[in-house]
């Protein structure tokens, strides 16, 4: 989550795309609720950025 904060504030393009590829490997766990936050929030900012 630190990580996608900075990616959001500096507008990093390379942490976006190291963080939605750790999203894809953590696919089998999304039903935990600490992956689903992470994903819920990066698809948030993901969306904010487009």
């Amino acid at each position: 989550m630190s990580a996608l904060y900075i990616a959001e504030e500096t507008g990093s393009a390379r942490i976006m795309n190291e963080l939605l590829k750790l999203d894809k490997h953590l696919d089998q766990w999304r039903s935990e609720p600490l992956v689903a936050e992470f994903h819920t929030a990066l698809r948030s900012t993901v969306v904010k950025q487009a």
